[in-house]
């Protein structure tokens, strides 16, 4: 491959990540958020500036642009994408139903501690299920359906008096 041929296809790879995970300049949410659209657009609608860049490219543009709506097909919106940046670098963004969250927000939402769900997911649970199912419910982990306690079990004397049942006479 010629080093002009890899120079347009990292044009094309550029190009793709500002689609996929926005755009990497600082300004407005709104900058960035049309921008990401402009990406998008420009592996989508049909230009002729894209079939040239893929034709030095050495790549067919017809097939370029089908694999590429399906990635942006399932990629988060510009206004997901650009509310993640806000929550922080690194940040998992996870899918669910449409909507798209990170990790520790979807932990919020469902009532689950993060690292729970973080578990899960990486103990090969599906999405779905991951969400969807109760704490506790799983058959493993910790049990959740003890008594409440009478005490802490080391308590005082008077604690103990009160919650065993010893013979008048002991106890006085």
């Amino acid at each position: 491959m010629s080093d002009a041929t890899s120079l347009w296809r990292e044009v094309l790879y550029l190009a793709l990540q500002d689609a996929l995970h926005g755009p990497r300049l600082s300004g407005a949410q709104r900058t960035k958020i049309k921008e990401t659209y402009k990406a998008r657009a420009y592996f989508t609608v049909p230009n002729a500036d894209f079939n040239q860049v893929c034709h030095l490219a050495d790549l067919d543009p017809i097939a370029v642009r089908e694999a590429v709506a399906a990635q942006i097909k399932t990629a988060p919106t510009p206004e997901e994408l650009i509310g993640a940046k806000k929550r922080g670098k690194g940040a998992k963004l996870l899918s669910h139903q449409g909507t798209t969250q990170t990790i520790a927000e979807w932990a919020e939402q469902i009532g689950l501690n993060k690292a729970a769900l973080i578990n899960r997911l990486e103990s090969g649970w599906p999405v779905e299920r991951a969400l969807a199912e109760p704490l506790g419910k799983s058959g493993r982990g910790v049990v959740r359906d003890f008594a409440a306690p009478l005490g802490t079990g080391g308590g005082t004397s008077a604690q103990d008096r009160q919650n065993l049942s010893f013979p008048k006479e002991v106890t006085q």
